[in-house]
């Protein structure tokens, strides 16, 4: 109830809100049979593309898709603008180093149709997953022109640094206008999906948007920021379905709703229960089962809750990463990972069970077709071996 009357505090002194759901265009409506879904990384990425020319990466690309297609995969979020650059030709974002080996250095094809074709020809829908807020270090920024699209803003408000990076601020119109401009660039291509990741504010730091947040009057500094964040992923919803409306909009968050609403600002209690803002939200649910403080069967039970709408599908992200590894932030439960192999397979086997739940998701692909010795590569041949019993 507090943070619902600081939200309405918010509203009133910014002397308007995020339009109300039913002056949006209407959502597609969610996934409603279970599919399974694998984040393919800009870290995959760098290894099919890293300069190389169009056969070589068509046939690095072939290899990675096909199996992908083997394990049950149905929909790949494709890792297209990881730091502000883009892996395709783009009016507005520097060609990332990811794509040709060095950051606004461009290709001399583009990838993205390439593997669109190939995925749609496996019979596999495809999402472009885009980073709305990170950009390239500040040694990579200071290169570009000054009358760049983002060389511009350098030492502006839009444009702020953290630890050495740049972000844009979403308390700047123009940066969410840009934003919102990439997703119509991208949809000139046939992808089915736009796909954002939980990246957000990068900082709780009040000197971040001291400007706008200054001008706003008095307005609690987190109501103020989750007001940023809903304007952009409304915004961009919007733009999604003015463009085609038969594109899914959906959003991956941090499997923790407190720290999504309090550190990150990313009020994903609001975009669960409204229509207007995303068509599924897929929440990383990267806990054990022993996990001290958010176990895996408690967190999915809240991203439950949360997903009220109607319009809003559930999906569930799961850290394949993470199998054999310690779990430093899980306190009783840090050497679950280690020492129980069959985590990913009983969390695979219970959402695929749960009717609320329209999907799945794997990060990511490098951990799925390639994964470490030991009990990394146990695990998760037993939770292939689910998938495909399931299939």
């Amino acid at each position: 109830m507090k943070r619902l009357a600081c939200s309405l505090l918010c509203c009133l002194l910014l002397g308007g809100c995020v339009p109300r759901p039913e002056q949006q265009t209407s959502p597609a409506a969610p996934v409603n049979e279970t599919r399974c879904a694998v984040w393919l990384s800009y870290l995959e990425l760098r290894q099919m593309l890293g300069g190389r020319d169009a056969a070589t990466f068509t046939a690095a690309a072939t290899e990675t898709l096909a199996a992908l297609h083997d394990l049950g995969t149905t929909d790949l979020l494709l890792q297209v603008r990881p730091f502000g650059d883009a892996i395709y030709p783009s009016e507005l974002f520097p060609p990332s180093a990811v794509a040709s080996g060095t950051y606004n250095v461009p290709l001399s094809y583009d990838p993205l149709p390439i593997l669109i074709d190939m995925a749609h020809g496996m019979g596999m829908k495809i999402h472009g997953w885009i980073n709305p807020l990170r950009l390239a270090t500040a040694e990579e920024l200071a290169t570009l022109p000054a009358d760049a699209p983002l060389g511009r803003w350098l030492g502006t408000d839009v444009i702020r640094m953290v630890n050495g990076r740049g972000y844009l601020n979403p308390a700047c119109p123009e940066a969410r206008e840009m934003i919102c401009d990439g997703v119509t660039e991208l949809l000139r291509y046939d992808l089915d999906g736009i796909h954002l990741d939980d990246y957000f504010y990068p900082t709780t730091d009040p000197s971040f948007d001291e400007s706008a947040y200054r001008a706003a009057g008095e307005v609690p500094l987190a109501a103020f920021r989750r007001e940023q964040v809903s304007l952009l992923v409304s915004e961009l919803y919007a733009r999604v379905k003015e463009t085609k409306p038969d594109v899914l909009f959906g959003i991956s968050p941090a499997g923790n709703i407190q720290n999504d609403e309090e550190k990150l600002y990313a009020d994903v209690i609001r975009w669960g229960s409204e229509s207007g803002f995303v068509d599924y939200l897929m929440p990383q649910l990267y806990f054990g089962y022993a996990h001290e403080t958010l176990p895996f069967s408690q967190a999915l039970a809240e991203w439950k809750a949360i997903c009220t709408d109607q319009t809003v599908a559930l999906w569930a992200g799961l850290a394949c990463y993470k199998a054999g590894q310690e779990d430093r932030y899980a306190g009783a439960g840090q050497n679950e990972w280690r020492t129980d192999s069959d985590i990913l397979a009983r969390q695979v086997g219970e959402l695929l069970a749960d009717k609320q739940v329209a999907g799945i998701a794997l990060y990511r692909a490098g951990t799925v077709l390639s994964p470490e010795a030991g009990i990394q590569t146990e695990a998760v041949g037993k939770m292939t071996d689910t998938l495909r019993a399931a299939a």
